[in-house]
C-alpha cells in the first residue's frame, strides 16, 4: 500500500508539473512585456505584420507599457509610398484589468496630442484631412455583449477637419448588421476648434468654428433612434455657407455667415416624430 501511495503520489506530482508549466510560462511572457527590450521587440514584430498585411508602413518611435495596462507611445507615423497618411506626437491609453475578465472595458483615459490625418485619395469620393491639438476621453465603463457605452467626459481642444465629397461611386447596398450601442455621455468639452465642408462639383463650402461648446449628460440611442441632452452651450462660433457662384440672379442665402453665435439651452430631446428644446 505504501508503494502504491507513493507512485500515485509521484504521478500526481509529475502531472501537477506538467500543468503548471504553460501558467509559469504564461505569467513570465506578460511579465516580460514589462521589460523594455521586449517591448521594443514587440513593437518591431508587430509594425512588421502590420505593413505587410496592411501594405502600409507602420513606425512608431517609443512604446512603453507599465502595469497593468498604461500605454505610452509617440512619434507614431503610418505612410504608404512616402505619402504620409496619419502621424501623431503622443497617445496615451490607460484600461483597468479586472473589468476585462467580465466582459467590460473600463477606460481610466485616451490622450491624444498633436494629431494629424489625411485619407488622400484612400477613399472613393471622400478627402478628409485635419489636425488634432489634444484629446482626452474618460470611459465608465463600455459594455461589449449588451453594446452599452458610459463616458464621463470628452475633451477636443484646437481641432481641424476638412472633408471634401467628391462624385462617389454607385455600388449596391449591402444588408448590415443594425447598431444598437446606447451612448452616454456626463460631459464634453470642445474648444478652439474648425470644420469645413466642401463640394468642388457644387462649388458649395461650409464650415464654422467653435470658441466653447459644452454638453452635459448626453444620451445616444442608436437602436431606438433617440437623443437628448441635457444642458448645450455655445459660444463664440460662428458658421458659413456660401455656394461660390456671384450673379445678381443669385438666391438670398447662397451667401450666409454668422459670427459670435452664444446660445444655451436644456432639456433638448429628438425622437422620430418629435422634437423638445427649452
Amino acid at each position: 500500500k505504501k508503494k502504491k501511495s507513493s507512485i500515485l503520489y509521484k504521478l500526481f506530482k509529475t502531472v501537477l508539473i506538467i500543468l503548471s508549466i504553460p501558467i509559469f510560462l504564461l505569467w513570465l511572457l506578460i511579465i516580460a512585456l514589462y521589460i523594455p527590450p521586449v517591448q521594443r521587440y514587440v513593437v518591431d514584430t508587430l509594425c512588421e505584420e502590420a505593413s505587410s498585411g496592411t501594405g502600409f508602413d507602420v513606425e512608431i518611435g517609443t512604446f512603453h507599457l507599465s502595469f497593468p495596462l498604461t500605454l505610452n507611445v509617440t512619434d507614431f507615423k503610418v505612410s504608404r509610398n512616402d505619402t504620409l497618411f496619419a502621424a501623431g506626437e503622443q497617445a496615451n491609453v490607460s484600461i483597468s484589468l479586472l473589468p476585462l475578465f467580465q466582459g467590460e472595458v473600463e477606460v481610466n483615459y485616451v490622450a491624444l496630442e498633436k494629431i494629424s490625418l489625411d485619407t488622400h485619395e484612400l477613399i472613393d469620393g471622400i478627402k478628409a484631412s485635419g489636425e488634432i491639438g489634444y484629446f482626452r476621453t474618460v470611459a465608465r465603463n463600455i459594455k461589449l455583449e449588451e453594446e452599452i457605452a458610459d463616458l464621463r467626459q470628452i475633451h477636443l481642444h484646437s481641432a481641424s477637419l476638412n472633408v471634401e465629397l467628391g462624385d462617389m461611386p454607385q455600388e449596391e447596398e449591402e444588408e448590415s448588421a443594425p447598431l444598437n450601442w446606447i451612448v452616454r455621455l456626463r460631459r464634453g468639452n470642445i474648444e478652439n476648434s474648425r470644420f469645413n465642408l466642401s463640394i468642388p462639383g457644387d462649388t458649395l463650402q461650409a464650415g464654422g468654428g467653435i470658441g466653447k461648446l459644452r454638453i452635459d449628460n448626453a444620451v445616444i440611442d442608436l437602436g431606438m433612434a433617440v437623443y437628448s441632452v441635457r444642458n448645450f452651450a455655445i459660444s463664440n462660433s460662428n458658421v458659413k455657407y456660401d455656394k461660390g457662384y456671384s450673379s445678381r440672379d443669385e438666391a438670398p442665402l447662397d451667401h450666409i455667415a454668422i459670427n459670435d453665435i452664444n446660445i444655451g439651452c436644456r432639456d433638448i430631446h429628438y425622437s422620430g416624430d418629435s422634437t423638445k428644446v427649452h
